[in-house]
């Protein structure tokens, strides 16, 4: 006796009487011999399986794996092989038939029991890929579903009668008492309006402003003098007032904020001078549009309303409109 293991192949199996011989891709035409009386068949071996083979029934070329009965004569094509001699009496019950476990010839299982050791039914491998598989929800095969069929799946036939939604835009609304309808929101139709939606007043109310209401769960109308419109409420303005402070407009020009009165100092003016200098008046600037600082005139011909030059001899004296000084005799 000699002991074995067969890898994962398929290998040829004697079965019954008469047929052809096909294996490993070779076909050998069935035998006339009357001492032929086993015929031959692809099947799939499991990796892991051990068989006591008895010498002296038949012969195996494991290269090619063929298989033939030890009183004929095959033409083996020069392939080599070892001198392994197998019974095949009780082989059927430890392979697959292919026929019927690979019937395309693709080396892939169709329909077998269990995978890689594993039971198919209870315990598949996450990786696990199987090939030309129905999956299947249900009854139905497993092809693409959107809500709207899951709602119709969920509710036809129910006592309730819900079904489909029979308008576009409906939405599917529960009652406190476990019934259910189809419904159209107003918030959903037509031009929407701040009285359509579910958290608003559903009327306008003339002079109201609108708040939140105590519960902090929707909106609902006040009365306009209910609402803090004094100068601090303003988003843009101090939070609090400041005595003896003017307003201005803040550096950043975003916002207003109390500043101190300017002091009331001719310097603290913008169009005068920043600074006093000593023994200097103060007078229009030459581009008048403000003042300056300057020296004062001590000639009397500098004075606005007087000549501007001496004459020898003369008197001054008042010139006839009145408004000046001229030389006179």
């Amino acid at each position: 006796m000699q002991t074995i293991q067969l890898g994962k192949a398929f290998i040829p199996v004697l079965l019954e009487v008469g047929g052809g011989i096909e294996l490993s891709n070779r076909h050998y035409p069935p035998s006339t011999d009357t001492n032929l009386y086993y015929s031959y068949t692809n099947v799939i071996a499991d990796v892991d399986s051990w068989f006591t083979l008895p010498a002296g029934e038949a012969t195996t070329i494991f290269d090619d794996v063929y298989i033939m009965h030890k009183s004929l004569e095959w033409d083996i094509l020069n392939v080599s092989y070892r001198n392994v001699q197998i019974d095949v009496g009780n082989l059927s019950n430890n392979f697959l038939d292919k026929a019927t476990y690979d019937s395309n010839d693709d080396a892939i299982v169709e329909s077998a029991k269990t995978v890689n050791g594993f039971t198919v039914e209870s315990n598949v491998p996450p990786s696990a890929v199987f090939t030309d598989t129905t999956y299947a929800v249900g009854n139905n095969g497993l092809t693409e579903i959107n809500f709207t069929q899951v709602l119709k799946d969920s509710y036809d036939n129910k006592e309730d009668g819900l079904g489909l939604p029979n308008a576009d835009g409906q939405v599917l609304i529960s009652s406190t008492d476990g019934t259910r309808q189809w419904e159209t929101p107003n918030n959903l139709q037509g031009n929407k309006h701040f009285t359509d939606l579910l958290d608003t007043p559903s009327v306008y109310v003339a002079n109201k402003s609108v708040k939140v209401n105590a519960d902090g769960t929707a909106l609902e109308y006040g009365d306009v003098t209910s609402v803090d419109m004094s100068f601090v409420a303003l988003n843009d303005t101090p939070n609090s007032l400041v005595a003896d402070k003017l307003v201005k407009v803040s550096s950043s020009g975003s916002s207003l904020e109390f500043t101190d009165i300017p002091a009331g100092t001719v310097l603290g003016l913008t169009d005068t001078p920043d600074t006093y200098i000593a023994n200097k008046v103060l007078k229009v600037n030459a581009n008048a549009d403000g003042f300056t600082l300057g020296e004062v005139s001590g000639s009397f011909l500098n004075l606005d309303d007087t000549t501007t030059a001496y004459d020898a001899g003369k008197l001054v004296k008042v010139n006839p409109t009145g408004d000046g000084l001229i030389y006179g005799d």
